[in-house]
């Protein structure tokens, strides 16, 4: 049973908002590539965890929400920019024939695509695959 504090107007409290959007960008992949997607661990150096992996090791994501960039702080926006880019590079030196980096919020988006000019190359696909409240 849920604790009554727990409860808003008879709902369950949702999931968090990294979670929504991983599930989110997983439904809208499979649609488009036909494949399930799963959290796995790729050897990057080491094991590391990856938010989506599809079945056949051939496409690896990274999903990205609006952690810390709800304020207009610039500070926050710069810490969130540089969590974004580790992924990403990270994602870079993955080995699959596709890499994504997926953002589910436009600000994010549209802030990390301004912010990395220069920094990014062609090998990761960045895309925006919107979470909606």
């Amino acid at each position: 049973m849920v604790p009554k504090s727990l409860k808003k107007n008879n709902k369950l409290p949702l999931e968090p908002r990294w979670k929504r959007a991983e599930k989110n960008a997983q439904r809208v992949l499979k649609e488009k590539f036909g494949q399930k997607f799963k959290k796995d661990k790729i050897i990057v150096g080491k094991p590391r965890e990856f938010d989506l992996v599809s079945s056949d090791k051939s496409i690896i994501v990274q999903v990205k929400s609006s952690k810390g960039f709800e304020s207009q702080d610039s500070a926050q926006h710069r810490v969130r920019f540089a969590e974004c880019m580790l992924d990403y590079i990270l994602l870079e030196k993955a080995d699959a024939k596709k890499k994504i980096f997926v953002i589910a919020d436009k600000p994010l988006y549209d802030f990390f695509i301004k912010e990395s000019i220069g920094l990014i190359t062609d090998n990761v696909e960045v895309m925006l695959i919107e979470l909606k409240e």
